[in-house]
């Protein structure tokens, strides 16, 4: 469960009043979000790289396709970047700078079997192994 500052970062992360016609504060309001599907323009505002968007989202080609047609992101896509950008949310919170979050959530470690934990949590278990580390770390326990 996302805390509501948490839900609010990921809103603006996710292009805020450009995006949505209502802000988002809840789970609820989230998973109305995932299920509707979003526009491809989000995509357009997130700190994912391109390579990350095609490898952890939606592929380079398919992505290509929707934006001629002006489709939405499927609700699959829709929860991939809503996790990724909650895990994201979160480092933040945690390192308290998003430089040092962007940095660590790209690192590979040796607990993820030198993965790094943005690829790790493409899962919905990965993203809670990864919001562990991170509740560890917020914590002061080596993570």
């Amino acid at each position: 469960m996302a805390s509501a500052g948490i839900v609010r970062d990921i809103y603006r992360k996710l292009g805020g009043a450009e995006i949505f016609d209502r802000e988002l504060a809840t789970d609820t309001d989230l998973a109305r979000v995932v299920h509707a599907g979003l526009s491809v323009r989000v995509l357009d505002f997130t700190k994912l790289t391109r390579p990350e968007i095609f490898s952890l989202i939606i592929p380079e080609r398919t992505l290509r396709h929707r934006r001629q047609r002006d489709q939405r992101l499927s609700q699959e896509e829709t929860g991939r970047l809503v996790r990724l950008t909650r895990i994201q949310a979160i480092a933040e919170e945690v390192f308290e700078d998003a430089d040092k979050a962007g940095r660590w959530l790209r690192q590979p470690l040796n607990i993820l079997d030198d993965r790094a934990p943005l690829d790790y949590a493409a899962t919905e278990p990965g993203a809670r192994v990864i919001e562990q580390l991170l509740a560890k770390i917020a914590w002061g326990a080596a993570a």
